[in-house]
């Protein structure tokens, strides 16, 4: 039976499929699992590993706290500092303050010279991960998180996010809990998790979801093109189940910051 579920697995990460590739949700994942009397939570847990090629804390000595992710072709380096005094102390008395830059090389996607701030998604940082900082820990002072994309290859956004959540652990920085993001693209009938750039040019619809899994909050969803209310549900859910597993990969690396540097 395991030899199939390793079938699965391999056939879903094969150069002849998207990878990451689900079909349809997450029930199909579970009806195969009870089949062959495998925990879902193990299957997605498995699916995950084949994508979190690295995921390290660290890599920047110089910031309070680091840390840089690898998945597929994307590579994001975030780097945290602080708490600082703020520069605008005066107008922030009982609270902190966060602040979030994403940016991109010049390198980084396939258009060269085109290396700017991402202010549409250094928003979307912030707001994922406001709520899960203990802003009232470092009053009248600033933490500064910046996230540099060194390569895009798609699920950009995600990968960020739980790459500078990672950072923020790293950096001691107080928390409600990680937050963890995962994409997926609506292809047809198909659903597929952590798509490439060319599977999100393709897709029918996305969706992204941010959450803390120890407090069963959604920091973050963001929804485009169209879905149907029961896809809609299946995604969701699939990202929810993704999330929490994400999540205990990222405490093993705070635990065993060199644990990568082995394999």
């Amino acid at each position: 039976m395991m030899e199939l579920l390793d079938f699965m697995l391999s056939w879903c990460f094969s150069s002849t499929q998207p990878k990451g590739y689900m079909l349809c949700s997450t029930v199909f994942l579970r009806r195969i699992c009870t089949l062959l009397s495998v925990s879902a939570d193990d299957a997605i847990m498995l699916l995950l590993l084949g994508n979190t090629e690295v995921m390290q804390t660290g890599p920047t000595t110089a910031a309070s706290g680091s840390a840089y992710a690898e998945f597929g072709k994307t590579k994001v380096i975030v780097s945290v500092f602080g708490p600082r005094e703020s520069k605008k102390a005066m107008l922030y008395s009982d609270t902190g303050r966060l602040n979030c830059s994403v940016s991109y090389t010049t390198f980084a996607t396939g258009i060269r010279g085109q290396g700017l701030e991402n202010k549409e998604y250094s928003g979307m940082l912030h707001k994922a991960l406001e709520g899960a900082v203990m802003l009232h820990t470092f009053p009248k002072t600033t933490v500064d998180v910046f996230a540099l994309v060194l390569e895009s290859g798609g699920s950009d956004l995600p990968i960020i996010i739980s790459c500078a959540s990672l950072a923020l652990a790293d950096a001691g920085i107080m928390m409600y809990d990680l937050v963890t993001s995962v994409s997926v693209s609506c292809l047809g009938k198909n659903v597929l998790i952590d798509p490439t750039s060319d599977e999100e040019a393709w897709q029918d619809g996305g969706l992204m979801v941010s959450y803390m899994p120890a407090r069963k909050e959604i920091t973050q969803l963001t929804l485009t093109g169209e879905w149907t209310d029961g896809k809609i549900t299946n995604a969701v859910e699939l990202c929810m189940d993704a999330c929490s597993k994400l999540c205990e990969i990222l405490r093993e690396r705070l635990k065993d910051p060199a644990s990568l540097a082995s394999e």
